[in-house]
């Protein structure tokens, strides 16, 4: 399966989204990307502590 990229803005979205309770289901919706990919927007902010790409 193929790995979509996800854009800086949307991963600063997730961080947002994320700290005001929401699911990575519920994040994925909005922002049109898949539950996997908003968790490892989220795992990668936690270990670098930035949301830009590497």
């Amino acid at each position: 399966m193929k790995q979509k990229n996800v854009r800086e803005y949307q991963r600063a979205e997730c961080i947002v989204l994320r700290k005001t309770g929401a699911s990575y289901r519920t994040i994925g919706t909005i922002l049109g990307i898949s539950r996997a990919s908003v968790q490892r927007a989220l795992e990668r902010f936690e270990e670098i502590g930035s949301y830009q790409d590497r």
